[in-house]
């Protein structure tokens, strides 16, 4: 008879810490991004930057138009897809300036995405993923970095900024403080 009975179910326990990036690999890291030149240099830059000062989610960024950016106030506006709710996220002097650069240089006029590839499509997924891999390889990062490692990376280093908690949260988009437990 106690053969029959059902095992309760044990709850997830996460057995590992977040990945993300050392202060050595973000020096590295950026090092690379800054004295790289060629085509799209500018963009890439704007991007690793955007993803490491603000941690915007991956689709917020690939669905960025330049009319989100006040540059007079210092912030990008979120427009979430499914509440329609905005939500400010702050931009420092350094992004700032990086995204004036990548703005001069993509003439914002011919399209409205602030990150596209050669033929104004929005940039993708696998794209921001490879410009990533490439940059963490240049840098001489022997393990494998995507966009989640950079935005894991971004919440350490406001959580170690000394930036409040919910401050946190709020810039992220989180409505509560669940995913950020781990930090």
């Amino acid at each position: 008879m106690t053969e029959d009975l059902i095992e309760p179910l044990q709850p997830q326990v996460r057995s590992s810490i977040p990945e993300y990036l050392t202060k050595k690999e973000i020096k590295a890291l950026m090092g690379v991004v800054d004295k790289e030149i060629g085509m799209h240099y500018i963009r890439n830059k704007a991007l690793v930057h955007l993803i490491l000062y603000t941690g915007m989610r991956l689709k917020e960024i690939i669905n960025l138009n330049w009319d989100d950016i006040c540059f007079e106030k210092n912030i990008i506006w979120v427009i979430s897809k499914k509440t329609g709710t905005k939500r400010a996220v702050p931009v420092n002097e350094d992004l700032k300036k990086v995204l004036l650069a990548h703005r001069a240089d993509s003439l914002p006029g011919k399209n409205e995405a602030v990150f596209s590839g050669i033929h104004s499509q929005r940039l993708g997924v696998p794209s921001i993923n490879r410009i990533i891999r490439d940059y963490a390889e240049k840098a001489g990062i022997k393990r494998s970095i995507n966009f989640s490692v950079l935005r894991r990376t971004a919440i350490v280093l406001m959580v170690y900024s000394g930036m409040q908690f919910l401050n946190v949260c709020k810039v992220l988009g989180y409505r509560y403080n669940g995913p950020l437990k781990t930090f």
